[in-house]
């Protein structure tokens, strides 16, 4: 059986348009449209808003809050209204981190590192060794 992670991940890159994963999700995760808005700090109505196409293109801000409460990656939802490419390649993401590295600071690094090494750990994950 696949876990519930797993299919939310699955369901965010299979959707084609911007209300079919919150429509989706929703229903496998047994939540209200309402029930995931608020937990996921939106307002009551947001999901309901997107999934009744009130909502063409979404906000970024929202899309990440919703993609960070269903804990999928925000790349998958930002392209659903067209914010980001429709397929984006390992190698960009890894020259836009690296870049993003480059300007910051030493501790602000530190920060980022533990922070990820956080991320890695929660989701059960073990980090890979390059």
């Amino acid at each position: 059986m696949i876990n519930t992670h797993a299919k939310l991940h699955e369901l965010s890159q299979a959707a084609e348009n911007l209300p079919d994963f919150p429509d989706q999700a929703c229903k496998l995760l047994k939540l209200s449209y309402r029930q995931a808005s608020l937990q996921a700090s939106l307002s009551h109505s947001t999901i309901w808003s997107i999934i009744s196409n009130k909502v063409k293109h979404g906000d970024p801000d929202t899309i990440a809050s919703l993609a960070v409460f269903f804990k999928v990656p925000q790349a998958n939802l930002l392209r659903l209204p067209g914010h980001t490419p429709k397929h984006i390649s390992p190698t960009h993401l890894l020259e836009e981190a690296d870049a993003i590295y480059q300007v910051l600071t030493d501790n602000e690094k530190e920060d980022w590192i533990k922070y990820g090494r956080l991320l890695i750990q929660a989701r059960g994950n073990e980090p890979t060794t390059i």
